[in-house]
């Protein structure tokens, strides 16, 4: 499993799927930059952050599927178990791709650390907690 960035910047080491006869799985999580970043404080200053901290790519990832010789598939999030499965079953390299919005995924994982938190702290309070 990969963000976009990461498999951009290291694309050049896919040559090691033919040469080594790599029979793997590839999970391409898409989100068009650094989603992650979203975690620093920077991201309520804009500009810079998403010139220099997200940084948008629009890079249309499946013209590697020829280059290096595996199999790409785009993946909505609802049928990505199948695909997965799919793939698990298959020789070679596959590589689904699954998009998704950075800023409602960020958003997202904010609100289920916020609700993570009360939940302990709650059991905190009981007794039944840490």
């Amino acid at each position: 499993m990969t963000g976009d960035l990461a498999f951009y910047h290291d694309s050049n080491g896919l040559l090691a799927l033919e040469r080594c006869g790599v029979d793997a799985t590839i999970v391409l999580l898409d989100n068009d930059g650094g989603g992650i970043f979203h975690e620093l404080p920077i991201e309520a200053v804009d500009p810079p952050f998403t010139s220099q901290f997200k940084t948008p790519h629009g890079l249309a990832f499946d013209a590697l599927e020829e280059l290096y010789d595996f199999e790409f598939e785009r993946v909505e999030p609802a049928a990505f178990e199948g695909a997965y499965r799919r793939s698990l079953a298959s020789d070679g390299t596959q590589v689904l791709l699954v998009s998704f919005d950075a800023d409602a995924s960020h958003r997202r994982r904010a609100e289920l650390d916020d609700r993570v938190r009360t939940a302990v702290a709650g059991m905190e309070g009981d007794g039944s907690g840490p």
